[in-house]
């Protein structure tokens, strides 16, 4: 993987056609998640904090199944 971003708490990382974003989700202790991302929301996270954090929400809700 390739990493392609840096910034607001994230990094976005390129795997051929597939974009993954990384970010720290521990509270007390770093703890960090890989997820598989559309190249819109890589695009989007890349933006602002309130980007990234709305890319991150959106996909966290998706693995607990409520979207």
């Amino acid at each position: 993987m390739k990493k392609i971003f840096e910034d607001f708490g994230i990094e976005v990382y390129t795997d051929g056609e597939k974009k993954y974003i990384r970010y720290d989700d521990g509270e007390i202790a770093a703890h960090y998640t890989i997820v598989e991302v559309s190249d819109n929301d890589a695009i989007q996270a890349q933006l602002s904090d309130k980007d990234a954090y709305n890319v991150i929400i959106k996909y966290q809700n998706i693995e607990m199944g409520l979207l």
